[in-house]
């Protein structure tokens, strides 16, 4: 009776009168060994109407039975407990320890509806994985497997990070047959499960592509994000491939739809980053997208997206495109770590960015997290570098280039040469040549205390044996340019009436 009653309870989604009853209902549940498919049907009801309670409820049952089910039982059971975010750690193991012995002459969608639902609930079991490899492996001997079954088994090893190279071998010659039968998730998948085990199979990726160009109008956007990613961790630069993705993406573009915050930095981070690869569709798909997602961004995304725009050769990047952009990370800075700061202000720089507001901003903050030590010696010198270089680019009078003043510019400055003082340990002869240089060029007012910390550090580097003779040929060059740009800074002051100074010649040369 009270299994007819939970039965009905659950076909009808009605609630329990009161959480004691329920309780004491289900504690009753019993289930004989002939009732196996009952209680498989309670786990799949519960699973239907969203029911994680139930689930629970039903962990007992299921473990005790756990002998009777067989293998595509057990791996519905666990589908639907992973689907409905049901995991507890003490059920799942008990259920892993005795799944080789349950899992006995099982076929391939139980195979792969058991990995995925492990992959689903995050939880690795190497006895119960290995089981399923060892039964996969067999039945490729003696049956063609299903292309979204060997899609599924990709998939989940790879979610789990489980690199069985004999496994995947023998799926991928599987698959050389199988390809027909994908749809755009199933060659999403299997590229990018291939792709995270850094597997390659050039005979299976050249199969994929005719049918990813002939399927391509189906795939997603977060399909078309997955093969390009999963290209750029193999290092393989199919541009015909990947030409057709970004021609697809372009499509989406022209009709109104920007691609998505969530896809959109792996994408940029995929051609410009990992391939060097700019297919004009592509850089029209970022300058419509990017404005308009930018600030849906996470932190991490932000980064991925917007410092790799300064290796974008023919990057139109007009103030509609600059403004939504640069706002947005003004307002992200003090989230970011130093190097991720200067990559933003290098762009901000390369594409002219003149927004008073942003550069000022992001300058007192960056004196600020320096003057609290949270910055690295090199970003520092990069950052010292990068100002140098804006204030020699002197825009047309009236211009508002470089966009920030000389106040401003000289704290930084400040802030940067009492780093030097007080952690100079930390700078590499490099990284001291080009704070030298960047405060030379800027014109900065504390010219002369970088100058005096400078040379006590050089001083005290040859006077603890580290003269040029054992430098190796960089240091010796940075310690040639630093000594050279002491002597200007010496004389910054009253700069030469005419000529080069000695440290430009360096540069030169």
């Amino acid at each position: 009776l009270a299994q007819e009653a939970l039965a009905q309870a659950l076909h009808d989604d009605a609630p329990a009168p009161c959480p004691g009853q329920a309780c004491v209902r289900m504690a009753a549940l019993h289930y004989s060994p002939q009732q196996l498919l009952l209680l498989c049907n309670h786990v799949h009801r519960a699973f239907q109407n969203k029911s994680p309670d139930t689930l629970r409820q039903l962990m007992t049952p299921v473990l005790t039975n756990l002998h009777l089910f067989r293998p595509n039982e057990l791996a519905m059971v666990l589908n639907h407990y992973a689907n409905t975010r049901v995991v507890d750690k003490q059920f799942w193991q008990k259920v892993s320890d005795a799944l080789p012995d349950v899992f006995v002459d099982a076929d391939s969608k139980g195979l792969s509806i058991a990995v995925n639902a492990y992959a689903r609930a995050s939880f690795r079991h190497d006895g119960a994985l290995q089981a399923i490899s060892s039964w996969t492996k067999y039945v490729a001997t003696r049956e063609a497997i299903p292309g979204r079954s060997i899609a599924m088994l990709v998939n989940g090893y790879s979610k789990m990070r489980v690199r069985d190279l004999d496994l995947m071998e023998a799926l991928s010659e599987q698959l050389l047959v199988r390809v027909p039968e994908l749809n755009g998730t199933d060659i999403a998948q299997v590229v990018n499960g291939y792709a995270r085990l850094d597997f390659c199979s050039d005979a299976l990726f050249n199969a994929l592509r005719h049918q990813t160009l002939q399927e391509m109008s189906t795939f997603t956007v977060q399909n078309l994000a997955m093969l390009a990613h999963a290209h750029a961790r193999l290092k393989r630069r199919d541009e015909q491939l990947l030409t057709a993705v970004a021609s697809e993406l372009r499509l989406r573009c022209d009709a109104g739809m920007p691609i998505a915050a969530n896809h959109l930095p792996s994408l940029i981070n995929a051609y410009i980053e990992r391939l060097a690869f700019q297919p004009a569709d592509l850089i029209r798909v970022i300058e419509f997208s990017l404005p308009k997602v930018v600030s849906q961004m996470e932190n991490f995304d932000l980064v991925l997206s917007v410092p790799p725009l300064v290796r974008i050769e023919s990057l139109c990047a007009p103030p509609s495109f600059r403004g939504p952009i640069f706002t947005h990370c003004g307002a992200t800075l003090k989230h970011l770590t130093c190097n991720a700061v200067v990559g933003i202000l290098e762009v901000a720089s390369h594409l002219r960015h003149d927004c008073r507001d942003f550069w000022e901003s992001s300058l007192r903050h960056c004196r600020r997290s320096i003057a609290e030590g949270t910055w690295d010696a090199k970003y520092m010198a990069i950052l010292s570098s990068l100002l140098g270089k804006l204030w020699m680019d002197q825009g047309s009078p009236g211009s508002e280039w470089p966009p920030f003043s000389s106040d401003v510019k000289d704290d930084l400055f400040q802030a940067i040469v009492q780093a030097v003082d007080n952690s100079s340990d930390k700078f590499s002869l490099r990284d001291c040549a080009d704070v030298a240089l960047g405060c030379l060029r800027a014109r900065a007012s504390s010219a002369a205390a970088l100058t005096l910390s400078l040379e006590r550090l050089l001083h005290a580097r040859h006077g603890q044996g580290t003269g040029d003779a054992d430098l190796d040929d960089a240091d010796a060059h940075h310690a040639e340019r630093l000594a050279t740009l002491l002597v200007d800074l010496r004389g910054s002051l009253d700069p030469p009436a005419g000529g080069e100074r000695a440290s430009e010649r360096v540069e030169k040369k």
